[in-house]
């Protein structure tokens, strides 16, 4: 699809009876840059698209076509494409992935007070998968029902001993705290490890060891230049930016929901590690 095309079907989906129309409906010339007849022009594939109309449609379109109008934009202006505007184009349509909208709100930018899982509180975890489960299932709904929780109440007094949970009413729910994972940047050795041995705890309890149609697993050790290396981790580390974005609040009343995890681990590595 070009830009022409993409206009007059979006034109035709608002149900606007000419592009006329349509160009008075996205803000005319204070808002596009162009004339109505530059515009008319453009909708019917006789004129290119100019870099200012597209920025201001691409503002008011919905996130879905945010990918096809950037797509549709460069199809017009190369076309017919020569051999390097090939190129372009095929990178634009191969790496431009689609937008999803993220959370209005997102539930890591709350305003509770963030510390880190103590020593005691990461032996406890690791060594009780139940009431590991437990923690992870209160924490990301917010508010669980005691009878639904499958731990012994002996368990469940040392996870609010520990002040990893609290009680209101007949519900379990999060205390005030958020608890972070120790990592590398922030922590000493025996905490680090104490941490990496939680994901791995956390990953056991829902990894799909006979595999599952919708669980992806991929595993690469490979040689890569240094450069190859560093930009590797450079993308799973922006990878995992764009999935925090995505996280959602627990809302009951929001059928539509689901819970993800997403586990990932790269490491450029001396050859002495080989």
């Amino acid at each position: 699809m070009n830009f022409s095309e993409y206009l007059q079907n979006r034109q035709e989906h608002l149900k606007l009876k000419s592009a006329a129309e349509h160009y008075r409906y996205l803000g005319g010339k204070k808002k596009l840059g162009i004339g109505v007849r530059y515009f008319q022009q453009i909708s019917s594939g006789v004129k290119h698209p100019t870099a200012h109309l597209l920025a201001a449609i691409f503002d008011q379109v919905d996130t879905n076509d945010k990918r096809i109008i950037i797509v549709a934009f460069f199809r017009a202006i190369f076309n017919p494409p020569n051999k390097a505007q090939n190129l372009l184009l095929d990178y634009i349509e191969n790496h431009l992935t689609p937008a999803i909208e993220g959370a209005t709100s997102s539930v890591w930018d709350k305003s509770n007070v963030f510390t880190f899982l103590n020593d005691e509180q990461l032996e406890f975890l690791n060594s009780q998968p139940a009431a590991l489960r437990c923690y992870q299932k209160t924490t990301l709904l917010e508010k669980v029902k005691k009878t639904d929780l499958n731990i012994s109440e002996l368990l469940l007094e040392k996870l609010i001993s520990l002040k990893l949970l609290t009680t209101h009413s007949d519900m379990i729910i999060p205390t005030n705290n958020t608890f972070r994972i120790p990592t590398y940047a922030n922590s000493g050795s025996s905490l680090v490890r104490a941490g990496n041995d939680l994901i791995s705890k956390i990953l056991s309890l829902y990894f799909a060891r006979d595999g599952h149609p919708n669980q992806e697993v991929h595993f690469r050790i490979q040689l890569v230049t240094k450069t190859a290396g560093e930009r590797i981790l450079e993308q799973l580390r922006n990878f995992n930016k764009w999935v925090q974005s995505l996280a959602t609040e627990a809302d009951p009343d929001e059928k539509d929901l689901i819970p993800v995890i997403f586990y990932g681990v790269t490491k450029i590595m001396d050859m002495k590690e080989l």
